[in-house]
């Protein structure tokens, strides 16, 4: 029965997924399971290097299973592995040193010697099965050298004809490609000469449109112009000799206002308004001429009939009740003043109250005499929650609540002086715990069965001496604490290493051991390295793993206490210049 170690070659890394441990003075027992990633599919051969302190054994890897040499497992130690591979004799593949090598027990009593046969070396084996493979190459070549002289002549002709043939393949492949080269530049330049010039007619027609639209733009400009010119001409002419006619009754429609004289249009005509408005008195009229060589009489600034105003009968009537004209009205100032007095006399009339239970639904808040909430809880939290805080602690007023005694009149809170309460409270403990007023325990307050005569000493605390005041606080504090450091237990911290800006040291309580390492001037290879042994009270059940923090930089650092009692660390990724932890844990 053989001990397999499975083994994962990744990344040119070894992992060491399942048993790392081997025993000492084991021959031909324990071999390597390799399993490699696809960057070893093309290896031709593979060998493996076993390394126990100073002996150094190779052996052949064969498929993906390799023996461990005796020789490597003569000796308890660490023992590392690594993966040459080779692809013929041009390429080299090696895997990264360990790091974490396996480790190699310490066998159990033996009786006889190492064997006699060492194992045979990688090269050994690799030479062997080259020297098979060169006997039967010879023999093949051997056969063949003489067909390969027949063949040599022949051979030589066909290749010279094959050659010519070759080169003039060759020139007429070149004289194709710059054929071909030159047919795809004067195609591009066309493609490109093309596109360029359908841009430029797009551009051209894009223009001449805007220009036609600007042309008939500006020809509606200028047509406008002229009719403005007349028409301002005209104006200037007719105002030049502008007369002012004042029309009486019988020279207007006294229906439409309108003028009934013969118009001139160099005239403007007042007919007398209607409503004889302050500042609008007369209504002004002119003849105009229209394009069609026809006129009209055309009122100036328009004429908008005003409704007539609302009276103080009509409000009266709207206050009352009664039945007002819907016709069109307008609200004088004297108006509105009538009514705005009558609507203060109304609600003057209006003035009401309600009784408290009259209010059934939401929540009067506290600045309206409420309570701002809508439970009791919620009311106290309204009420008091907002109370300020003492600003000093010599004396505070406590806010206390009267568990005895709260009623309606009497209320449900109070406030009591801190010195007060606190004169409350240390009667109360006074009495519940029977100090005296020197802070002693009177002996009457130490029940008969409390303490049993069996374990009283003669020189213990007594029921007596508490009572005389012979034993105070500070004695029991002290008797207490002599008797917690009197057990088995050590307590004080032992150095197992100081030196160099380098320390470690542990505490014991019971079970209990805490271990504080500060490793500020340890170097640290990018492999398991070996700190420090630790003692075996203190050695751990199990091997116990735990990260540490670098001592600089950002390198994740891994620890390990082994059972064997060796402090083992190692940077992950890089580097280290130093780490420091600190553990506990229970043996």
């Amino acid at each position: 029965m053989l001990m397999r170690h499975d083994v994962d070659v990744i990344g040119r890394e070894i992992h060491i997924p399942h048993n790392d441990r081997a025993v000492a003075k084991n021959v031909s027992v324990d071999t390597v399971k390799l399993t490699f990633d696809t960057e070893w599919a093309e290896c031709t051969s593979k060998v493996a290097i076993f390394k126990n302190g100073s002996v150094e054994f190779r052996a052949a890897v064969d498929g993906d299973t390799v023996q461990i040499p005796w020789e490597a497992l003569d000796k308890p130690g660490d023992l590392y592995l690594s993966i040459v591979g080779y692809v013929g004799e041009e390429k080299r593949i090696v895997t990264e040193k360990m790091a974490r090598p396996y480790r190699v027990r310490e066998n159990g009593a033996l009786a006889g010697e190492k064997p006699s046969d060492p194992t045979p070396d990688a090269v050994q084996v690799l030479l062997s099965q080259a020297g098979t493979a060169t006997d039967a190459a010879n023999s093949a070549a051997a056969r063949a050298e003489a067909a390969q002289e027949a063949a040599v002549a022949g051979e030589s002709a066909r290749e010279t004809a094959e050659a010519s043939r070759r080169t003039a393949e060759t020139a007429r492949d070149s004289a194709e490609s710059a054929r071909v080269a030159g047919e795809a530049k004067r195609a591009a330049a066309e493609s490109l000469r093309e596109s360029s010039e359908s841009s430029r007619i797009s551009a051209e027609e894009a223009r001449a449109a805007a220009e036609l639209k600007r042309i008939s733009a500006e020809t509606g400009r200028e047509v406008a112009e002229a009719a403005r010119v007349v028409e301002f001409d005209q104006m200037r002419q007719d105002f030049q000799g502008m007369q002012f006619i004042l029309l009486s009754e019988g020279q207007y429609d006294p229906d439409t206002s309108q003028p009934t004289v013969e118009g001139d249009t160099s005239v403007i005509y007042y007919v007398p308004n209607p409503r004889q408005t302050v500042g609008d008195l007369y209504l002004e009229w002119r003849y105009l001429k229209l394009s069609d060589g026809s006129y009209l009489w055309e009122l100036i600034g328009g004429r908008d009939k005003l409704p007539d105003a609302i009276t103080v009968a009509d409000i009266d009537a709207v206050v009352s009740g009664s039945d007002v004209s819907k016709a069109e009205r307008y609200l004088t100032l004297a108006g509105l003043s009538y009514l705005w007095a009558n609507i203060k006399a109304w609600f003057a009339a209006k003035v009401h109250a309600h009784d408290a239970a009259d209010i059934e639904t939401g929540e009067l808040s506290v600045a309206h005499g409420g309570t701002g909430a809508s439970s009791a809880a919620g009311a106290q939290y309204q009420i008091l929650g907002g109370m300020a805080a003492a600003d000093s602690v010599e004396d505070p007023t406590f806010v206390l609540f009267r568990e005895d005694g709260a009623s309606a009149t009497a209320g449900a809170v109070f406030k009591a002086a801190g010195s007060l309460v606190w004169n409350w409270l240390d009667a109360k403990i006074r009495a519940t715990f029977g100090f005296d007023a020197n802070g002693r325990i009177d002996g009457a307050h130490i029940k008969h069965n409390a303490i049993s005569s069996d374990h009283i000493a003669a020189d213990a605390v007594t029921s007596a001496k508490l009572a005389d005041g012979s034993v105070g606080k500070d004695h029991l504090d002290t008797e207490m604490r002599e008797g917690w450091e009197s057990l088995s237990q050590t307590t004080d911290w032992i150095s197992i290493l100081n030196e160099g800006g380098n320390s470690i040291k542990y505490r014991r309580l019971g079970g209990l051991v805490t271990v504080v390492v500060s490793m500020t001037a340890k170097p640290l290879a990018q492999e398991w390295n070996e700190i420090a042994v630790f003692p075996v009270e203190i050695r751990p059940k199990i091997d116990l793993y735990f990260p540490a923090i670098p001592q600089s930089g950002t390198t994740p650092i891994k620890c390990e206490i082994a059972a064997d009692g060796k402090l083992w660390a190692a940077p992950h990724g890089g580097t280290a210049t130093g780490f420091l932890f600190v553990v506990s844990y229970i043996i």
